[in-house]
């Protein structure tokens, strides 16, 4: 014999034995059904099978089998992709010319002029983007500040302590965005108090 199940109501509505689900908050999606087409798809599918390894005596589920039937569809799909960009060079060629543009084309047709400028903009833009300005190798870098030390000479006082507090504090605020950048949880609290005010002075 079966214990009797208790009924809890819930905001009008009645659950046997469990919990509802409107009350913690969260709605179970309901499993969709499938539409009629997705039905009638696994059905010829499945009367192909069938047709298929009864008329030819090929199973379905031979691993073999299914590597054929791969082959086949991807040669179908290039034949037929192969076909779709013959039509389209042939659509190509009907294009205008650029005298036939040239000839629709008014100087004081203020929109089309707006527009022409507009996409040549954001072509622009797209190019500067894409065309990013190639990394600085050690040499680039070392070969200007040639050219800096050759244009202005610096008088600085190598041995004075401010200097070296000033170094440390450059260095530690440098690592602390380089650990921020890399996302690295370690920021640690003595970045370059130690060791690095003697890397400065070098």
């Amino acid at each position: 014999m079966q214990p009797a199940r208790r009924t809890v109501a819930t905001s009008g509505r009645r659950h046997f034995g469990r919990q509802s689900s409107v009350c913690c908050g969260t709605r179970r999606k309901k499993r969709q059904q499938p539409t009629l087409s997705q039905r009638a798809r696994r059905r010829s599918l499945v009367d192909a099978r069938a047709k298929m390894s009864s008329a030819y005596g090929i199973d379905p589920n031979d691993p073999e089998a299914q590597r054929a039937a791969t082959k086949i569809q991807a040669v179908f799909r290039g034949h037929k992709t192969r076909k779709t960009m013959r039509a389209g060079d042939a659509q190509d060629q009907n294009e205008p010319t650029e005298a036939e543009l040239a000839a629709e084309f008014r100087a004081d047709d203020k929109e089309l002029c707006n527009a022409a400028t507009k996409i040549q903009a954001q072509f622009r833009g797209h190019m500067a983007r894409k065309t990013t300005p190639k990394e600085k190798t050690a040499e680039d870098l070392s070969k200007e500040m040639e050219k800096l030390d050759a244009k202005e000479e610096v008088d600085i006082d190598l041995t004075d302590p401010e200097l070296h507090k000033a170094a440390s504090k450059i260095q530690a605020s440098f690592r602390g965005h380089k650990a921020r950048k890399e996302g690295d949880p370690k920021e640690g609290g003595d970045d370059g108090k130690a060791g690095d005010s003697g890397g400065a002075s070098q």
